[in-house]
């Protein structure tokens, strides 16, 4: 008689307290668990607009650089900056570069146009094409408007006036991205 009395003993279940206890431990556990992946879910967003924003800034200096290459190769052998720019007609208005400006760029037919842009550069995004662009001012963009501003800026030290500093600088909401670049008229 005393084995059945044993046997009975040893296959009682869950007290409520333990049940308690197990149920405490593993919603921790899963709250632990989300606040990992909601933190893995915004680095990745942040990761993204860094990324989309290096290529928008590393954009505008090639822009810039293709505007001195393209001088080179029409035949203008300025030494001055003001003069490539303004040999190839790449300003849409009078100013960016002269006037130490917040300048963006568009794409018009075979050349590329400078304009000043005031405090704000907004880029747009183009599903069609999927690509980002600046809009000409005055015109309708044919895209959406994105979280990002882009703006080149010129500088040009007194003097040695072939040397430019070409500033491209790229923001969105949480971050912003700056670029920098000597360039030299080899002309």
């Amino acid at each position: 008689m005393k084995k059945k009395n044993l046997k009975k003993n040893t296959h009682r279940g869950f007290t409520l307290i333990e049940m308690l206890v197990a149920v405490l431990i593993f919603s921790v556990s899963l709250t632990a668990l989300m606040s990992v992946a909601a933190k893995g879910l915004r680095a990745s967003r942040e990761a993204q607009s860094q990324v989309e924003a290096d290529y928008l800034a590393l954009e505008a200096l090639e822009v810039v650089r293709n505007i001195r290459d393209s001088a080179f190769l029409a035949g203008y052998g300025q030494d001055q900056w003001t003069g490539v720019f303004n040999g190839l007609n790449v300003f849409s208005e009078d100013g960016c570069f002269s006037n130490e400006a917040n300048c963006n760029f568009y794409f018009e037919e075979d050349r590329v146009v400078l304009q000043t842009c005031g405090s704000s550069c907004p880029v747009y995004y183009n599903e069609v094409s999927n690509s980002y662009f600046q809009p000409k001012q005055g015109e309708a963009a044919a895209g959406t408007i994105t979280k990002f501003e882009r703006a080149i800026q010129f500088d040009v030290p007194g003097e040695n006036s072939s040397e430019s500093f070409v500033k491209v600088i790229v923001t969105w909401p949480g971050g912003e991205v700056v670029y920098t670049q000597d360039l030299y008229l080899w002309l």
